[in-house]
């Protein structure tokens, strides 16, 4: 099957001359959406694939079998995905939407949709058997609005090892020493008005609610930086486009002064040259999942706002609490039993991470994650997608190899054609057989280690999302 996404490809690279707008505009201005969309890519198998939310429709109609949605959060008050529903209009091909949600800060409220979204809604419908959603309050807001082949699967993420077993369960520190932390919030941008205190109340509410959704979130979103920088932990970022740039050293203008002084209030530090050096020294940013999953085996406790920041955390085994602030958290949370508070329980709780993380349900989430694993795979298999997901252990080795063996499959197809191609395209084709040589030779090894029976789960695992990063990254 050739499927055509509607979505960034995750697997770009960005030249050392792209900008910091550039690489933050293709992951959607939040790292976040990698995981999700590297997720989908994992579980289903296909030998083509395109990506791109503006695409030529006849191109897509003549050269894919489908098209398939890695959604998230569309369905809010501010988004009109008009354009997309236009674009797709002018195809014929089945849709098939995967972890669509909906969003709505202060309440559980429907939101008022944009006619394009709405467009694309009816369009999902028509074309879908059924749409893959998020949560039950996704679901309902859908039934309101006239669209009823819905069903719940929670987010894609929640599943990459392609397991039902959960066989990374969180490990438990001992008591006694401190708590390895790392944090993470929701924020995009600064405000020229932030801690403006001429603005008067009405205003400074404004403020808040463009950029945290509300007063309490300023407060929880306060916090969460207050005590990072207090205990001096990691803190990792994914929208946060002022420290990011800052971080990865791609900052095209300096900060300036009201900017130096907003963030200095926001973390708590005593003045700027102590912030500059806490980003410097403890801000994370990923923007590939894998080694992002990897990276929290380093910590002990992961806390904080943002759902895939705390997903990756149990993903690599390290227990996290989602403070929920919005209806898109809350149903997420619900939905897959991942360890949660709400934004108040969380501001009235003090700063004892400890007690938090004592009282972690984490058998509750592992419980409730066999059940959802089944019924996503369930989804697909219904749906007629053809998957990686497997019954039993070790998804990451076995099944893994048998869908890359099939990408490259497509590879070598893929360099057979490059090398019937004019003159123009013998550089491309080098390098397309030299990578798929690179991801024969990795997938080697992993059969070897299989065989040997020397190498555990975690090690296929690695080697696997290596050659999984060779076949997906484009040329």
């Amino acid at each position: 099957m050739n499927i055509f996404f509607l979505a960034n490809n995750p697997a770009q690279e960005y030249p050392a001359t792209a900008s910091f707008d550039e690489v933050m505009g293709s992951v959607g201005f939040n790292t976040g959406n990698q995981l999700f969309t590297q997720a989908v890519l994992r579980h289903l198998r296909f030998e083509r694939s395109g990506f791109g939310f503006y695409f030529d429709p006849e191109y897509v109609q003549a050269n894919f079998d489908a098209i398939v949605v890695p959604a998230a959060n569309w369905l809010n008050a501010g988004e009109d995905f008009g354009e997309q529903a236009d674009l797709l209009a002018q195809t014929n091909l089945p849709i098939y939407v995967l972890g669509l949600g909906a969003q709505s800060h202060a309440t559980d409220a429907i939101p008022v949709l944009k006619p394009g979204t709405l467009r694309l809604l009816q369009l999902f419908s028509k074309r879908a058997e059924t749409i893959g959603v998020r949560g039950d309050y996704t679901q309902r807001v859908l039934n309101h609005y006239g669209i009823k082949n819905v069903r719940v699967i929670g987010c894609p993420s929640t599943f990459w090892h392609r397991t039902p077993d959960a066989s990374l369960k969180a490990r438990r520190a001992a008591d006694g020493p401190p708590l390895r932390i790392a944090f993470n919030g929701t924020r995009y941008h600064l405000h020229p008005q932030l801690f403006d205190t001429s603005i008067g109340p009405a205003r400074t509410e404004a403020v808040y609610n463009e950029l945290f959704a509300g007063k309490l979130n300023f407060e929880l979103e306060t916090k969460l930086y207050h005590s990072a920088f207090a205990s001096d932990s990691d803190y990792i970022y994914q929208s946060e486009r002022h420290e990011m740039r800052h971080l990865l050293g791609r900052a095209e203008t300096e900060f300036t002064e009201q900017e130096k002084m907003q963030l200095t209030r926001l973390y708590g530090a005593p003045n700027w040259p102590a912030v500059d050096s806490y980003i410097r020294r403890r801000g994370k940013a990923f923007f590939f999942p894998g080694e992002w999953i990897s990276k929290m085996a380093d910590y002990d406790f992961v806390i904080g706002s943002r759902l895939h920041g705390c997903m990756t955390a149990l993903l690599g085994g390290t227990p996290s609490c989602l403070i929920t602030h919005d209806t898109r958290t809350r149903e997420l949370a619900a939905f897959l039993g991942m360890p949660s508070l709400s934004a108040a329980e969380f501001l009235a709780r003090g700063n004892d991470l400890r007690s938090i993380y004592d009282n972690l349900d984490l058998e509750h989430f592992y419980t409730n994650y066999r059940l959802r694993f089944l019924n996503y795979r369930s989804f697909l298999e219904e749906s007629g997608l053809p998957h990686t997901l497997t019954d039993g252990q070790n998804a990451d080795s076995t099944q893994g190899i048998d869908f890359l063996r099939t990408r490259l499959k497509g590879l070598s197809a893929s360099v057979a054609r490059e090398a019937a191609s004019a003159a123009n395209l013998r550089t491309r084709f080098a390098q397309l057989e030299t990578r798929t040589a690179a991801a024969a030779d990795a997938l080697n090894d992993t059969e070897q280690s299989l065989a040997a029976g020397t190498a555990g789960v975690m090690h296929i695992s690695n080697i696997l999302q290596r050659v999984e990063s060779i076949v997906l990254t484009p040329l």
